[in-house]
């Protein structure tokens, strides 16, 4: 198998040191998996591989179960090798990362042409995060582009300093790193997809239009005729152009006035929840759990 070959020299240099910085965690290492509760944990690794018959894994053949999958990242310091899913073969390159769902059907391997493959890898079967990047993930993104000096690789290197020194100090620590890392992967496939500037502003209309109107029902209909579209138009024209739907984009304006609510006031949430347009206190707790993985109470409990 061909391939072509391109890495330029800022690259290179920025993942050797980087690679310098996570070898030298590798090496003082007191761990290499931080555990928190049931399913709360990760494990990380940084390996060299040369031998194409030592090294092959199946996303099909390797645990994980489908009510309770996990997932991994994986990123290539130096070499190559190639990952397999729905039909696409790709070489993942100095620079770059797969992330794998599992169980699922993918592979990835060492092929025979490559000269070594040394990468870093983490693994997290985290019920929240994983939903959110399985959610977040399409075909055309089983390759992705990471700079080594970036936020997501930094995100990347302070989970895995944090796992290798064993140094978080309680769970909120440990989760705080890891939803860290979770918002910049999301940012980075959104920019990557959608163009910014007019991403920016039709979220940025949306809310001007909204907001103002928080406590009433919002009419997705009426959004789509002030830009002269039809209810179905418009939310494949907002799907397009954002990536989320505008139905979800309302509950994340509502839920980040709830947000604000909890940290800035002793509002009881019935007050709360007719402020910000949920149907009563019952409503708002369903919502704001099912999104945010916690209570508003809790919510409001940490912040304190």
């Amino acid at each position: 198998m061909q391939y072509a070959v391109f890495e330029s020299y800022s690259l290179f240099v920025n993942t050797e040191v980087l690679t310098r910085r996570l070898q030298r965690a590798y090496d003082a290492r007191k761990g290499l998996v931080t555990r928190y509760g049931r399913g709360q944990q990760t494990s990380v690794g940084l390996e060299h591989r040369d031998n194409p018959r030592d090294y092959h894994w199946d996303g099909l053949n390797r645990g994980g179960r489908t009510e309770s999958p996990f997932f991994i990242l994986q990123y290539t310091l130096k070499g190559f090798g190639v990952f397999e899913q729905v039909g696409v073969v790709k070489r993942v390159e100095a620079g770059q990362a797969f992330v794998a769902i599992v169980p699922s059907a993918h592979k990835y391997y060492l092929p025979a042409d490559s000269p070594g493959w040394t990468f870093v890898w983490f693994l997290m079967p985290h019920p929240y995060i994983v939903r959110r990047i399985i959610d977040r993930l399409t075909g055309r993104d089983c390759v992705i582009p990471l700079d080594p000096d970036g936020p997501v690789m930094a995100t990347v290197t302070r989970l895995f300093e944090g796992v290798c020194a064993q140094n978080f100090r309680d769970e909120f620590a440990w989760e705080h790193a890891a939803l860290d890392f979770l918002l910049e992967f999301e940012r980075s496939l959104t920019d990557r997809r959608y163009e910014r500037s007019a991403r920016d502003k039709l979220l940025a209309d949306v809310a001007d239009r909204v907001l103002p109107k928080l406590q009433t029902s919002i009419d997705i209909e009426s959004l789509g005729a002030h830009w002269n579209m039809s209810r179905s138009h418009f939310s494949h024209y907002f799907k397009a152009t954002t990536g989320l739907s505008p139905a979800r984009y309302i509950t994340d304006l509502r839920l980040e006035q709830v947000s604000k609510r909890l940290a800035d006031t002793d509002d009881k949430l019935e007050v709360i929840a007719r402020q910000t347009g949920f149907a009563d206190a019952n409503h708002l707790c369903k919502v704001f759990r099912r999104y945010l993985h916690v209570s508003p109470g809790e919510y409001r409990k940490h912040l304190r």
